[in-house]
């Protein structure tokens, strides 16, 4: 078993070695990695992927995201998209949402 002065080269060499990521976000991922193991998908494609459903997803008040049409100054007609607030409620305080608690 490695002492802990090892150890701790070790953990540097392997922070220094990725793109920057703060200590706190590391230690966060770690942390997350040992309470729920290792997600399947995880490359930066697949966490693109769980967005974008996520963002379609319908709840019953509908779309997270909805196009709306704007009128212009001019009088044109410009679509956008915004967040639909009862949607995005739902979403947050349903069983596992991140306001549940």
């Amino acid at each position: 078993m490695p002492d802990r002065r090892a150890k701790l080269q070790r953990l540097n060499a392997f922070r220094r070695s990725l793109p920057h990521v703060t200590a706190n976000a590391l230690d966060k991922i770690f942390a997350g990695i040992i309470e729920h193991g290792m997600p399947e998908l995880r490359t930066r494609n697949q966490m693109q992927e769980a967005t974008t459903e996520l963002m379609n997803a319908v709840t019953p008040y509908g779309k997270l995201l909805v196009d709306i049409e704007l009128t212009m100054k001019d009088g044109s007609v410009h679509t956008d998209f915004v967040v639909n607030p009862f949607a995005f409620l739902f979403h947050a305080y349903k069983e596992d949402g991140p306001f549940r608690t």
